[in-house]
């Protein structure tokens, strides 16, 4: 059982739900996209890119806060991820909105 729980947070329109496998689609999308993704580190494989949605859900785990994905509550389409990244040793925090 994991400690942390995700918080969730909710507009009329877009929901901020915890990353998961619901978003392995659009973050394959995005991390794809050499242009999209160069300055979160991309392009990436498929395998690279689950290890960064691994990475984004265990974050949260690890240092109790992270990303979230945006949520479309019409259709519950993931359009992209938003939060907070910080790397090992890193004394600030930054945002990252695919």
């Amino acid at each position: 059982m994991l400690a942390t729980k995700i918080p969730k947070f909710e507009t009329k329109r877009l929901p901020l739900v915890p990353p998961g496998k619901c978003g392995l689609d659009a973050y394959q999308r995005f991390y794809i996209d050499k242009d999209a993704s160069r300055t979160y580190g991309g392009p990436l494989s498929p395998g690279q890119t689950w290890t960064r949605l691994k990475s984004d859900l265990g974050s949260w785990h690890l240092s109790d806060f992270g990303v979230w994905m945006i949520e479309l509550k019409q259709t519950k389409e993931i359009l992209g991820t938003g939060g907070y990244s910080q790397g090992l040793g890193a004394k600030s925090s930054a945002s990252r909105l695919s």
